[in-house]
């Protein structure tokens, strides 16, 4: 019984022969469904050519024997150039009325170029289209972080007590005031500088007795005189004030000590009636012709950022107005509760055309 089945098996197993016709009907089947898909594929791409072309076969031809001559115009579609009529229709792509041109206004395309699109000025300006030159410009990128304006601490000053004394009048008596270079700050009575004086005032008297003995006594008269005159200017009175007090050969119980520098008033630490000590700090004066700005920039932004680059700067409270400056200083730690490196603008004046020179 098992011979016999086998025997029947292989009798119902096609042949070599068989086989080989099955696979060529059915690649045969596949091959004619592929070059099927082609077809309509290049018909679907190609219609508009197709029909442009058909259109051209069976437009009619003007024959000279009728005596009529053959326009001088046609009519195309602006957003399709492609589309051209011998007579005004619309564009069967896009709806568009045909355009009238001249055939003889006709211009020819460059060299690579199929087809021109032309828009109207509206089109343009609906779709937010815009062209510009090809140049060179600075790469920038945009950081929003925080930033605090603070001041410039190269142009602050401490006014500081050069003697011992009793402040007996303040001629800057609130924080927050202007004060100018070379403004009265206090009125100060001191006995040392009053015996300061009386030095400077003997020296000059010595000077005027050696001038008729000359010689070595004038040299010495001139010496002290120059002494006792540094050590006034040395105290913080002025050249002025000493040249006041040799010509009026008096010495003076009160002396007024004037502002080094022009800027506003941060901190008064003095009040007027009290008795200071030499080195005891008075007023502390911030020039804000020129601040700074200390900046938060975050660790994943950091890069790129740089010492010497120039940068932009806006804020809320200005948002009309740019300010300029450059990275002077940047952190080389990272804050670990903000995640942060602080970096120094400086310095950060108002730039009014909105762009920055070459400071940034």
């Amino acid at each position: 019984m098992t011979d016999v089945s086998e025997h029947a098996r292989n009798d119902r197993r096609p042949s070599l022969a068989g086989r080989v016709w099955t696979f060529i009907r059915i690649m045969n089947v596949r091959l004619r469904f592929i070059f099927l898909m082609v077809i309509v594929g290049l018909v679907v791409g190609y219609w508009e050519n197709i029909t442009n072309y058909y259109d051209r076969w069976t437009r009619p031809q003007t024959s000279g024997a009728t005596g009529q001559a053959e326009p001088d115009v046609e009519y195309f579609c602006p957003m399709h150039p492609n589309i051209i009529r011998s007579e005004p229709d619309k564009c069967p792509i896009c709806g568009m009325p045909l355009s009238e041109r001249s055939k003889s206004e006709r211009e020819s395309l460059p060299a690579g170029v199929l087809a021109r699109v032309q828009l109207t000025p509206l089109k343009v300006y609906m779709g937010r289209i815009a062209t510009s030159p090809v140049g060179y410009e600075l790469l920038s990128r945009e950081i929003r972080s925080v930033g605090i304006v603070d001041y410039d601490e190269t142009r602050r000053a401490i006014i500081a007590a050069r003697i011992k004394g009793r402040i007996d009048r303040l001629f800057v008596d609130y924080v927050g005031r202007t004060v100018a270079r070379g403004d009265p700050l206090v009125w100060i009575y001191s006995p040392d500088l009053l015996i300061a004086q009386d030095e400077l005032l003997s020296a000059a008297r010595s000077l005027e007795q050696a001038k008729q003995a000359g010689g070595i006594a004038l040299a010495s008269a001139q010496s002290l005189v120059e002494a006792s005159r540094r050590k006034l200017l040395l105290w913080g009175i002025t050249s002025e004030q000493v040249d006041e007090i040799i010509r009026r050969g008096k010495a003076d119980t009160h002396l007024t000590i004037y502002s080094p520098i022009a800027g506003i008033v941060t901190q008064k630490d003095v009040l007027e009636g009290r008795y200071v000590e030499e080195g005891d700090n008075l007023f502390t004066i911030a020039d804000l012709s020129r601040v700074w700005m200390e900046v938060k920039i975050f660790e994943d932004q950091i890069a790129g950022i740089e010492v010497g680059s120039a940068v932009e700067v806006t804020n809320e409270a200005y948002p009309d107005r740019v300010f300029a400056g450059r990275i002077t200083f940047i952190a080389y730690t990272v804050d670990p509760v903000t995640r942060t490196v602080s970096a120094r603008v400086n310095p950060l004046r108002y730039a009014p055309s909105g762009k920055c020179s070459e400071t940034g």
